[in-house]
């Protein structure tokens, strides 16, 4: 599994990554993304075969916007090494 660096990066309203299997079959990739205090804000699972886009609004698991900032995607793929991205929120 490949992904992307988010974009754009530096983020304002929203950051898309792409992630790119290696794999013929689908496979399910679950992402979190993680506040530099380890505290999970978003949490999601995607089907994936070949190329897909995901994303993340910005807001956290109550639908709260998230404050200015270092987040972490954290991407794992059914069987896969997790891959992680650093994302910097600006209000």
């Amino acid at each position: 599994m490949e992904v992307s660096a988010p974009y754009p990066n530096p983020v304002r309203m929203g950051a898309v990554v792409q992630v790119d299997l290696f794999s013929a079959c689908p496979k399910n990739v679950h992402g979190v993304v993680m506040s530099v205090a380890y505290r999970k804000l978003a949490d999601f699972r995607v089907m994936v075969s070949g190329q897909s886009r995901t994303g993340w609004d910005l807001r956290d698991l109550k639908g709260r916007e998230v404050a200015s900032g270092v987040y972490y995607l954290i991407l794992q793929a059914d069987g896969e090494n997790r891959i992680v991205r650093k994302l910097l929120v600006l209000r």
